[in-house]
């Protein structure tokens, strides 16, 4: 197993949605990587679990609209623009993945 890229202690306060963004530094071209995450899951020392997160690092010549990302499988980014474009949009893309948020709406990502 090659040795990581990077390593950083991230805290959480909530729960929910979280952006981790890699470094700058790394300048990683475009190709797959994996993203391996240890979660606390109480006070104990011996108590975690661990995430491992595949992920494609794509370039894009423009921007691109949601629909258009999200079919393509770049679905952080279609979820980011449409939040930042349209409520409607985010929604109706979190609803093609089975995921239908509750009447209140969200105000701050």
């Amino acid at each position: 197993m090659a040795a990581p890229l990077w390593q950083e202690q991230v805290k959480i306060s909530e729960k929910g949605l979280f952006l981790v963004k890699v470094p700058q530094y790394l300048l990683l071209k475009d190709g797959d990587y994996v993203l391996t995450a240890e979660i606390p899951c109480s006070t104990q020392e011996d108590s975690s679990s661990f995430m491992r997160i595949a992920f494609r690092k794509v370039s894009l010549e423009e921007v691109e609209p949601p629909q258009s990302l999200a079919e393509n499988g770049i679905w952080y980014d279609a979820l980011l623009s449409a939040w930042k474009t349209s409520k409607t949009d985010f929604e109706q893309l979190l609803e093609q993945v089975g995921i239908v948020l509750p009447d209140e709406k969200f105000e701050n990502f």
